[in-house]
């Protein structure tokens, strides 16, 4: 029962046990006393000699008024026990309202207690968890570092093997370029040989033609010999036979037989110079087929020197496609090592938000033990308050009493809107470690693209001096690559 109870009456006065302490009148005494004072009023009438009835009157009048005290002794005993009556119920109804109260906030907070022990027992295995996680994932980053750190090396070694392999491709492409040249030189000096050739061919046509006009002449001039022998014998003959005809007729035959070998003198000179002009003739040809013998070796010598350039043409070829080759090989190396660069990239921006996911729950944990703690000293608190509101109750009224209890209720509502509170501002706390999150993702986005255009550079980095690749295959090499870095994806159109 709460409120104010009634003020106690005949001396009644509430004792520390909240139990109050009855002085009640004692029927023995007031008997007692009672009849003490009919003998002495009976002594004093029987002192003063009085008549007995007046004796008799007194003594009822005496008995009237015990009656009547008794009476209202009674009364006053009886409103007394209904009074104590009414406190003890409204004590035990407080009692009972209290033990209630204070089974339900037991439980409750027993409940919430066992909640946060529950919770905090999940955020230490979480804890743990993500420890052991972050500790293998800090060790995945050191090694990813450490290959990152190769991957850097290594990329620097394969532009250096690159350059070194478009100065190799450049010097090929030279050498494939002179031996073209020269082939070229040996196929214009094998067209003027062969030129040369056919003048030649038609020279000794020539030659062969006045050969052949020079012998028909010498035969005919052979013929004249012959005849003119035939003719000498025939006139030698004519002229044994005419000896005997005469010395003038022997004469004029000697004069014309002279004259006629005067022409035929002339003819012999004539032959002679056929002949040496015929001599000429074969020195000539015997030089003409000297100089084709001397061509035709040159020719077999320049058709070598050409089946030379073409081995070597050939053989610059094979060696510009094997750096073709090679340099394609270590464009795919190139690549793999950048994808591997751009996993280890993402791998790391993983690590790295699993390790703000870690923060976050370690940010949780401590909130938890917070709350945990702030629940802990709060029930510490409420106990103590509850133990005073007690000792308090007990030593005061039921008065008092309730309006501890409901102070006490008062301190459980604080309680739990301090509870509400704190776990708003647990809630608060969630949010902007959940707000943070996607800065801090943004950021490592950033950071992998900032790795990525780093990559891109390293990838599009050109070699300067000498030894730079001509707008040729290898600017095309490096615009694949570039485009590659950029898309992801290998086009077929080199290599």
């Amino acid at each position: 029962m709460r409120g104010r109870t009634a003020p106690p009456r005949d001396g009644f006065r509430p004792a520390a046990g909240g139990r109050g302490r009855r002085r009640t009148v004692d029927s023995s005494s007031s008997s007692g006393s009672s009849s003490s004072e009919e003998a002495e009023s009976l002594a004093a009438a029987k002192l003063e000699g009085r008549r007995p009835g007046s004796a008799r009157a007194a003594v009822v009048r005496a008995a009237e008024e015990r009656g009547a005290a008794e009476a209202e002794g009674r009364a006053a005993a009886a409103a007394q026990m209904a009074v104590e009556h009414a406190v003890r119920e409204a004590h035990e109804a407080c009692r009972r309202e209290h033990e209630r109260s204070m089974a339900a906030m037991s439980q409750k907070h027993a409940a919430a207690l066992e909640r946060m022990r529950a919770e905090l027992q999940a955020l230490e295995e979480r804890a743990e968890e993500t420890g052991a996680a972050l500790g293998a994932a800090t060790k995945r980053a050191a090694s990813l570092d450490e290959r990152r750190a190769q991957a850097d090396g290594d990329a620097a070694a394969l532009h250096g093997r690159l350059c070194a392999a478009e100065e190799e491709r450049d010097a090929a492409v030279g050498a494939l370029s002179a031996s073209r040249a020269e082939a070229e030189g040996a196929a214009a000096a094998l067209a003027a040989a062969e030129s040369r050739s056919a003048e030649m061919r038609r020279e000794l046509c020539e030659l062969r033609a006045r050969r052949d006009s020079a012998e028909a002449e010498r035969d005919e001039l052979e013929c004249a010999v012959l005849r003119a022998r035939d003719i000498c014998e025939a006139k030698e003959a004519e002229a044994a036979e005419a000896r005997a005809r005469g010395e003038a007729a022997a004469a004029a035959a000697a004069v014309e037989t002279e004259a006629r070998l005067g022409a035929v003198h002339a003819a012999q000179l004539r032959a002679a110079a056929a002949e040496a002009a015929a001599e000429a003739e074969a020195r000539a040809s015997d030089e003409y087929g000297r100089a084709i013998g001397e061509a035709s070796r040159e020719r077999v010598a320049l058709r070598a020197r050409t089946a030379e350039a073409e081995e070597q043409a050939a053989a610059a070829e094979r060696r510009a496609s094997a750096a073709e080759w090679r340099l394609e090989e270590r464009m795919r190396s190139a690549e793999a090592e950048a994808a591997e660069a751009a996993a280890a990239a993402d791998r790391a921006a993983a690590v790295r938000q699993r390790e703000a996911v870690v923060a976050a729950l370690e940010a949780r944990a401590a909130l938890g033990t917070a709350l945990a703690a702030a629940e802990e000293a709060a029930a510490q608190r409420q106990a103590a308050a509850v133990s005073a509101a007690l000792e308090a109750a007990a030593a005061q009224a039921a008065a008092a009493q309730a309006r501890a209890v409901e102070a006490a209720l008062e301190a459980a509502a604080a309680a739990r809107r301090a509870e509400g509170e704190r776990v708003s501002a647990a809630g608060r706390a969630a949010a902007q470690a959940a707000a943070e999150l996607p800065e801090e993702r943004e950021a490592l986005a950033a950071e992998l693209a900032h790795m990525q255009i780093a990559i891109r550079n390293a990838v599009r980095r050109e070699p300067a001096g000498e030894g730079a690749a001509p707008p040729s295959r290898a600017a095309a090499v490096h615009a694949e690559a570039i485009k590659f870095a950029r898309t992801g994806r290998k086009s077929t159109s080199v290599g």
